[in-house]
């Protein structure tokens, strides 16, 4: 059956991919922020040829230059800490304390953070619910340039196997903002990420060129519904790694993330409260997770805020094929 739906899977998977694209300037080392201007057209029944995105994450090949979009900033790659990369390694998870130093004040981060009351509604929920609200922005890093990359706007797609609620479809979400792209804390979020996961690609002996997809999420818990940050269940995201932030909770209870291994027995769970306190996660090897539902305290609706930061090694082998369901 999976042999007939493969012509099926992969031209869904080359319509979510069709779009526009510009290339970036020339990137220079330099540590000062540039202005991000993607290409928010989205792909058109009438674009008859595959375009250098598509090319660029279906057909991995070292010989691509520039990636597709426009450039953000230098992100040289920083030194990560042992721990982490063991962690993640040998348990297929890590958890920090804050990212961000003095995040109550810290200027950037209350900027940054302000940003989750932006967000609009998702509409794809496959059990209606209306409790979850979401931005969605892709970028793109290799470890011969080191320039964080943002790619032309495109929408989220998972297959069934992996999202078996809300995947088979493309979803058109809003564009994670300028505002946001373009902040200092932020950089230095996805850079501690950048870092974590490509020493740890290091140490397998591969090299790294990030597909790097970020969701902000805000799930809602009202006082006749809970809200629930994970309604697929136990799952994977078909990604090779991601990082789970939390950016704020408000009058909430539950919201308890479990790792899982391969048989769905739980290794480990936690409660991320601290803004920017966050979970490093091996999604690719024997790994599966979810997030418990929360509940509003009292009858006051209330909130948890998250960023998700999504790695696929452009060049690891079958990591793009896993991610838009082209394995066989």
């Amino acid at each position: 059956m999976m042999r007939a739906l493969r012509p099926v899977i992969w031209s869904t998977a080359s319509r979510v991919l069709d779009t526009f694209v510009v290339r970036g300037p020339k990137a220079r080392p330099s540590t000062t922020p540039r202005l991000s201007y993607a290409v928010e057209t989205p792909y058109s029944a009438g674009l008859e040829k595959q375009d250098s995105l598509t090319k660029y994450l279906v057909t991995p090949s070292q010989t691509h230059g520039t990636v597709p979009g426009s450039l953000v900033r230098h992100l040289p790659l920083r030194t990560a800490s042992k721990e982490s990369v063991a962690n993640i390694a040998k348990q297929k998870f890590h958890v920090c304390g804050p990212m961000v130093d003095d995040a109550e004040n810290n200027v950037g981060w209350r900027q940054l953070s302000a940003s989750w009351s932006n967000l609009l509604q998702d509409t794809y929920m496959g059990d209606g619910g209306k409790y979850r609200s979401r931005r969605y922005a892709t970028f793109g890093w290799r470890s011969d340039q080191q320039n964080l990359i943002r790619m032309p706007h495109m929408p989220l797609f998972q297959t069934i196997d992996v999202n078996t609620l809300n995947g088979g479809k493309t979803r058109w979400f809003a564009p994670v903002e300028e505002s946001t792209v373009t902040n200092g804390v932020f950089h230095n979020i996805i850079s501690q990420a950048v870092s974590v996961f490509t020493h740890r690609e290091i140490q397998e002996g591969r090299t790294a060129d990030w597909f790097i997809e970020v969701d902000q999420m805000r799930i809602v818990a009202q006082p006749h519904a809970v809200g629930n940050p994970t309604p697929e269940g136990i799952h994977t995201d078909g990604t090779d790694y991601f990082l789970a932030m939390i950016v704020d909770r408000k009058n909430i209870t539950g919201g308890r993330t479990t790792i899982y291994n391969g048989n769905r027995e739980p290794m480990f769970e936690t409660t991320l409260r601290l803004p920017s306190s966050a979970v490093f996660v091996n999604d690719r090897e024997d790994s599966m997770h979810d997030v418990s539902p929360i509940a509003c305290c009292g009858g006051e609706a209330g909130y948890r805020d998250v960023m998700i930061l999504s790695f696929t090694n452009r060049v690891r082998p079958g990591s793009i094929e896993r991610r838009f369901g082209l394995s066989a």
